[in-house]
């Protein structure tokens, strides 16, 4: 599992000539570890006094974060998993008939399940995003650089896992009705997350300004 590689290793695997760990999985790292930057702002804000009044709030976010996070890391082996499946069936036998219609469901097969991975890593980032703003606006403000630095990997991941699902998207499809709902899901997510990049700036000008 990618997630319980050391850091030098897993980034010497995304660097090598082999195909994963790659980008899906990177995106998924950058989401993860944006929860645990602001998680960092969350702990330093729990059991303290002048932080009395938003203890439940930030408990509360600091469990929607710790899930988010775990969910990211299981990402990172998920987007593995799928572009593996899309290699084997390609991989497939297509002398017979009968092989080749087998070889082309399994190909459709593997290349949604290719596009629901960084579709759904899209989905943590904005998710966590949304999460850190709030916890920005009432943790402990000498943290709030992690948590923006939280903010700015989610939006990487975002933005870098959409790039994988276009990249799926841009073949042909055996359904396109299948194709343009993806499509349409895609545009919705980048919408989502660059009206998100613009409170992240928002939210660094009013916590940094010097």
């Amino acid at each position: 599992m990618f997630s319980e590689l050391k850091i030098r290793e897993f980034f010497d695997r995304v660097a090598s000539s082999d195909p994963t760990p790659g980008g899906g999985s990177v995106a998924a790292l950058n989401v993860a570890a944006g929860c645990s930057c602001a998680l960092l702002m969350a702990n330093v804000t729990l059991g303290k006094e002048k932080f009395a009044g938003v203890q439940n709030e930030v408990h509360k976010i600091v469990v929607e974060l710790e899930e988010i996070k775990k969910e990211a890391m299981v990402l990172m082996d998920l987007d593995k998993d799928a572009y593996d499946s899309v290699v084997a069936a390609f991989k497939m036998k297509k002398e017979s008939d009968p092989e080749k219609e087998a070889r082309k469901k399994a190909i459709f097969t593997a290349t949604v399940k290719s596009t629901e991975v960084p579709v759904k890593i899209a989905e943590t980032a904005i998710a966590a995003s949304s999460i850190i703003l709030k916890l920005v606006e009432i943790a402990n403000k000498k943290a709030v650089s992690d948590s923006l630095t939280g903010l700015f990997n989610c939006y990487a991941g975002a933005v870098s896992s959409i790039a994988v699902a276009r990249l799926n998207l841009s073949g042909t499809w055996d359904n396109p009705e299948i194709k343009a709902n993806f499509i349409s899901k895609v545009k919705a997510l980048e919408l989502e997350i660059e009206n998100a990049l613009e409170d992240i700036k928002k939210a660094m000008t009013a916590n940094l300004s010097s």
